[in-house]
């Protein structure tokens, strides 16, 4: 499995992670974000600030 690499629901294209969350935004499409064992920890925590003004965020696991 790649690393930052999210697969489309849109339009079945693979890309960034981020670059799909704002595909999803345009397209007015809610998010639900589950996170991995180090969710939040080190420079992830950074991201995990960003997430929500990114993203249609509806649930955060």
């Amino acid at each position: 499995m790649e690393t930052n690499n999210a697969k489309s629901q849109l339009n079945g294209a693979y890309a960034q992670v981020s670059d799909t969350a704002r595909a999803y935004k345009s397209a007015n499409v809610v998010s639900i974000v589950v996170g991995d064992h180090n969710y939040g920890e080190w420079s992830s925590r950074e991201h995990e600030a960003m997430e929500p003004a990114i993203l249609v965020l509806l649930l955060l696991l």
